[in-house]
């Protein structure tokens, strides 16, 4: 959100940037619990088996965080259309939930790019209507499309990193559908348009966006050689990953 935020010059407070942590740790949470109910066994991967043994506790959790989050953002949000919006997809992503369980094969092409569609959404809605800006620029949205991108990338290649576990524990991902092969012949499209598009921002956007360019660049750039290189070191792959997207917070330094 902090890539959104200093983009637009929306100068979030603290408490917006607490209740997204809030409503993440929700959604991460709830949809490992509905994995964790649907394997029938010990869970093959340590974060769904952790959600099987904690499955009480942290559903208590869900429900105290959640409406924690709730009554703050009731509270203390200034703008309404924010917590509308924000409300209206979470029961999306809810109904996305809903699908993908009841039937994990006939949507499984909508799980990867709506994970990545609704997290880059998430990230920009509270800089959208928090600017004071008369007019959202268009390269807000350019670099928007430029992070789904990267974040469309990540999804279907988690999926191809998880597709043995995935496999065991019953679980559904792109991967299984298209097999191994066709997901990496999908993610090669993907990682061409990916950096095509990023490196036309260059040409279509003025200086002042060149910082945020090549931050979105080099997160695509990790993604695409660590996927390239072929590693089988599947929690190394993983943890690159996850850090590229920590990158954002070298804008605290300028």
């Amino acid at each position: 959100m902090l890539f959104f935020d200093r983009l637009i010059e929306a100068e979030l407070n603290l408490i917006v940037y607490l209740l997204l942590g809030l409503a993440v740790w929700c959604i991460y949470t709830f949809d490992h619990l509905l994995d964790a109910r649907q394997i029938g066994k010990h869970a093959s991967t340590f974060r769904h088996a952790f959600h099987q043994e904690h499955f009480k506790v942290l559903s208590i959790f869900l429900g105290l965080i959640g409406s924690v989050g709730l009554i703050l953002a009731l509270n203390l949000l200034k703008i309404n259309d924010i917590l509308i919006l924000g409300l209206g997809m979470g029961a999306l992503i809810l109904l996305i939930f809903i699908l993908l369980k009841i039937n994990p094969k006939k949507f499984s092409l909508l799980k990867e790019i709506s994970i990545a569609t609704f997290y880059v959404g998430g990230i920009m809605l509270a800089p959208f209507f928090h600017n004071d800006l008369g007019e959202i620029p268009s390269y807000f949205w350019l670099l928007g499309i430029a992070y789904v991108f990267v974040a469309w990338f990540n999804t279907i290649f988690l999926g191809v990193l998880d597709k043995e576990t995935d496999q065991r524990d019953g679980l559904n991902s792109l991967a299984l559908t298209v097999g191994e092969p066709g997901s990496r012949m999908i993610l090669n499209i993907l990682l061409a348009l990916m950096l095509s598009f990023i490196l036309s921002l260059y040409l279509l956007l003025n200086s002042f966006a060149y910082v945020h360019i090549s931050i979105i660049l080099i997160m695509a750039l990790i993604h695409s050689i660590v996927f390239l290189q072929g590693s089988k070191n599947k929690d190394a792959v993983r943890r690159k990953l996850d850090a590229s997207f920590m990158l954002p917070f070298l804008l605290l330094l300028i």
